[in-house]
């Protein structure tokens, strides 16, 4: 019987970096900032159990939805 390969957190950490990483496969030199953000304990378990079932970390689903958000934003002012 075969058996589904288990997740390490190196191959989800590896899977969010391609998540959030430009789609012509190079690696942009990144200028990274650490940032404190408060977030309502309902609203972060949400968060958490969202993106664990999409196989990311918080910080890369957090990354994403925020540069989405802004490209949207970004697209009706412009």
């Amino acid at each position: 019987m075969l058996a589904k390969k288990p997740k390490t957190a190196a191959s989800k950490e590896a899977k969010a970096q391609r998540f959030i990483s430009p789609s012509n496969g190079t690696t942009p030199k990144r200028d990274l900032k650490d940032v404190i953000i408060g977030f309502d304990r309902s609203l972060l378990e949400r968060l958490d159990r969202t993106a664990q079932s999409m196989g990311l970390s918080r910080t890369a689903f957090v990354v994403n939805a925020v540069a989405e958000k802004l490209m949207t934003l970004e697209g009706r002012a412009g």
